[in-house]
């Protein structure tokens, strides 16, 4: 087996395929994320990275929530609009056609057309590098039950993109592989 030294810049396209999500913001936003983690169970904490450059970074800052939104393949073509479109200049919801629907415990909208929905209130944020690194505490988890199974997203019954980094995605295999 012989290994390449690369480049210390290529860590990101090592590290993917990353899911790929649909972040809202309040005042009304969408961003897509593939830069997302859990931190904690318990409590539930996530994080998510977002740049200083991108419209939605100030909403989430000024805010303090976000909602995360889980999108399937059906939608892809959306996705991929919210990535390239600001939000400074459009309504990402009425260009796309996605519905927004109100959030329970934060003024961030789901979107109905995403089979999960996570509401988070920000509890940290810090700028690592050219990023800002934003903690959220989960405050509601919401599932479409029809792709669930024992309050997880069957892969079975659904496809969740994977970005590979630019315009290129994959999905997630439907055969389970137990180890």
């Amino acid at each position: 087996m012989s290994f390449k030294k690369l480049p210390i810049t290529s860590h990101i396209g090592l590290m993917y395929p990353r899911q790929t999500i649909l972040l809202t913001t309040y005042p009304v936003n969408i961003i897509p994320l593939a830069w997302t983690l859990i931190l904690s169970r318990n409590p539930p904490i996530v994080g998510i990275s977002v740049s200083p450059s991108r419209f939605s970074h100030n909403l989430i800052k000024d805010q303090g929530e976000f909602t995360i939104n889980v999108p399937t393949r059906e939608i892809l073509k959306k996705v991929m609009y919210c990535g390239q479109t600001s939000g400074k200049k459009v309504n990402k919801f009425k260009e796309t056609g996605l519905t927004p629907l109100d959030g329970i415990n934060v003024k961030c909208p789901r979107i109905k057309e995403c089979i999960s929905h996570i509401e988070c209130r920000l509890i940290d944020s810090k700028v690592y590098g050219d990023h800002t690194l934003f903690i959220g505490k989960v405050v509601t988890c919401l599932g479409n039950e029809d792709f669930l199974k024992n309050n997880r997203i069957d892969i079975k019954k659904v496809e969740i993109p994977y970005h590979l980094t630019g315009r290129n995605f994959t999905f997630n295999q439907k055969k389970i592989y137990y180890v």
